[in-house]
């Protein structure tokens, strides 16, 4: 009874050697940010597909020759299984852009937005301006609204009158 038990015991051991051989696992990583990278699939040589999870993790169960690490921000990586890390680093695609150049002049010292305000309501400088006195600020102010009203009453009495 005795040697059945350590007879089982080790076939238990070599199959679970045998499994943990046959699985590949690692983690992707960005090679500039070294941010995991969810989303990258892993093709599996000869057959088969795996997309890393969130945390950037992947488990290849069974047999594989090599597999390829393809993402659309990446550069694609194909590894053989014996070369396989724990860490697997992706470099991110070079994406260059033309120059820009912007050309701005500074604001004079002195810039009262008031008086641009009601230049801008005026329409000074405007084609087809109105020629209306109006300020902006006035709407953020109940006070001066108030008396405005107040003042415009007296000004139709004084032109009733």
């Amino acid at each position: 009874m005795m040697c059945r038990r350590r007879y089982i015991s080790l076939v238990f051991l070599f199959g679970a050697a045998n499994v943990c051989r046959a699985q590949v696992s690692a983690v992707v990583f960005d090679m500039e940010t070294r941010c995991c990278v969810p989303g990258v699939t892993v093709y599996v040589n000869p057959n088969g597909r795996v997309v890393t999870d969130r945390y950037g993790r992947f488990v290849i169960g069974g047999e594989c020759n090599s597999i390829t690490l393809s993402h659309g921000s990446y550069e694609p990586l194909s590894l053989g299984k014996d070369a396989v890390p724990d860490t697997v680093w992706l470099l991110p695609k070079m994406r260059r852009l033309d120059e820009v150049v912007i050309y701005g002049n500074k604001p004079k010292p002195g810039f009262d937005v008031r008086q641009a305000a009601r230049r801008a309501a005026a329409g000074v400088g405007m084609k087809g301006g109105t020629g209306v006195n109006f300020d902006f600020f006035l709407i953020f102010n109940p006070k001066e609204r108030k008396h405005a009203k107040c003042r415009k009453k007296i000004k139709e009495m004084l032109d009733k009158y």
